[in-house]
């Protein structure tokens, strides 16, 4: 899956992704230091020390929320202003699908290539916004300010914040934009005040004119602006290759974790994409056995059953949003490594795939980075969650996991479940029809990856079934399990390390 990967727009505002020439275009300096200096991003390049994720706070600030706003609702909020002719919109979502459609025609032929993520954690910028006198950033963290200060401090304002160096942590009052500069070219590039968001008095203050601008009014963001822009995308990349699938990819909202995949998607062409972390280890960058945020109800859940109950619960939520239709990937699935030298990073990674065993979702993990180190961990704005390092691999024992990866389609999963700590997987399955039969129509194998590292020495012989034959692979680490013809079945599958034998119970 090709993930076009941005975070909070640009490098030039804290993250990764759209080039510089994006941010020209809608009016801004090109200056990163200035758009730190002015209070419009955050850039650690710029701060003394790297705080634990401070960088998604981009997404409430004047130049990040600008950009998706005028990306996904330029047309709406800003109808009037044009660049190269085109409306913003138009501008930045037609070269957006120049870039997917160059880099479609590039690996078109590639059989390895399923398909496109439509763009990696999308924001809907200041959609929504019901009066911009309020704060918008969900956890007190960093500077906090309302949309309508991001906005005076971009024309020039100076103006005290409140900064929060933890989540509600409030650690100080700060004077932003002390030197009064513009991220502006000019007055007349300034988007909101061309839009009539607000005005200047005669004293040139500004006045705040329209504080539910981008209120939506009712109106879905997921259905109004979401899935146009995923319907542009897959018929840019499906014009290349019919074949190739679009991962629809939510944007970031935190006060809805679980937002749903449009009504109207064709369920051929779409799957889902949502990311999933552990939101408390992930921000305080510490493991807790004991303890988890849940996400849906936004409380603490205490002792271990509740916390991996909660998880399960919320990973099936998320399942969920992909409307039972469409076929749900999860996007990110990680954990950070540089929680301490005490932490048990095996256990970690366990408590977060272990629910997604229970839910029958696939993943990708984030991330790999072969240049991590202990001291600059992914080089990226403090991130350290890769699996590995020059120094070697973390996290692998738990990372790989036995798992069924093809089966025939009259064939479900129930569950699977691997216990690394025990090395025993169990899998269940259930067939609703009398035989497993592929498209030539003689039976079906049930592939299963075993990896060598959890099961060493595993021969044909230490298998035994009730009916059908099981075969294991030793260097592609994969298990052939065949199933005899004319049987409706439920199939459990149990291998373990400790005994080395595998037994499969089939039950009428």
């Amino acid at each position: 899956m090709i993930d076009p990967h941005q975070d909070v727009w640009s490098r030039l505002t804290g993250g990764d992704g759209a080039p510089q020439w994006t941010l020209d275009a809608c009016g801004f300096k090109t200056d990163g230091a200035l758009f730190h200096e002015t209070g419009c991003a955050v850039l650690h390049k710029y701060l003394k020390g790297t705080p634990k994720m401070q960088w998604p706070t981009n997404y409430y600030k004047l130049i990040t929320g600008t950009m998706f706003t005028l990306f996904f609702a330029g047309d709406m909020y800003a109808p009037n202003q044009k660049v190269a002719g085109m409306s913003f919109q138009q501008y930045l979502q037609s070269n957006y699908l120049i870039y997917l459609r160059a880099v479609a025609k590039t690996l078109r032929a590639k059989d390895n290539v399923i398909g496109f993520g439509t763009m990696n954690e999308p924001n809907c910028g200041f959609v929504g916004q019901k009066n911009l006198k309020n704060s918008t950033c969900p956890v007190p963290f960093g500077h906090v300010l309302s949309t309508f200060e991001s906005m005076q401090l971009g024309i020039g304002k100076n103006l005290k914040a409140p900064y929060f160096s933890t989540p509600f942590v409030l650690s100080s009052i700060d004077s932003l934009n002390p030197n009064q500069l513009s991220v502006w070219k000019s007055e007349a590039d300034d988007v909101w005040r061309n839009a009539g968001v607000y005005t200047i008095d005669d004293n040139s203050e500004p006045i705040l004119v329209k504080p539910n601008h981008f209120d939506l009014k009712g109106d879905d963001f997921v259905q109004k602006c979401m899935k146009p822009f995923y319907e542009r995308v897959q018929c840019t990349i499906s014009e290349i290759n019919p074949n190739f699938v679009t991962f629809a990819e939510p944007h970031m909202d935190a006060s809805d974790p679980f937002v749903a995949i449009p009504k109207g998607l064709n369920d051929s062409s779409f799957a889902y994409a949502p990311h999933f972390y552990d939101f408390l280890m992930l921000v305080t960058k510490r493991f807790f056995p004991w303890l988890i945020i849940d996400i849906e109800l936004e409380i603490p859940i205490l002792f271990p059953w509740f916390v991996n109950w909660t998880l399960q619960r919320n990973l099936k939520h998320l399942k969920d949003s992909g409307r039972s239709k469409h076929h749900v990937l999860l996007g990110e699935i990680g954990i950070p490594f540089d929680m301490g030298v005490d932490v048990d990073y095996e256990a970690a990674m366990d408590r977060i795939l272990s629910p997604v065993e229970d839910n029958d979702v696939d993943f990708t993990l984030w991330c790999y980075f072969s240049d991590n180190t202990v001291k600059k961990g992914d080089d990226w704005n403090g991130e350290n969650l890769s699996i590995r390092m020059r120094e070697g691999n973390r996290g692998l024992l738990s990372a790989v996991r036995p798992f069924v990866y093809q089966y025939p389609s009259n064939i479900k999963v129930i569950s699977q479940k691997f216990d690394p700590f025990s090395q025993t997987y169990k899998l269940m399955m259930f067939s609703n029809q009398s035989q497993a039969t592929n498209a030539k129509g003689g039976a079906d194998g049930i592939e299963v990856f075993v990896p060598k590292c959890h099961f060493q020495g595993l021969a044909t012989t230490v298998f035994t079934v009730s009916t059908g034959s099981v075969e294991y692979k030793e260097r592609s680490q994969t298990l052939t399990w065949t199933l005899d013809k004319k049987c409706t079945l439920q199939i459990s599958l149990i291998i373990s390390e400790t005994s080395h034998k595998t037994e499969a119970c089939f039950l009428e």
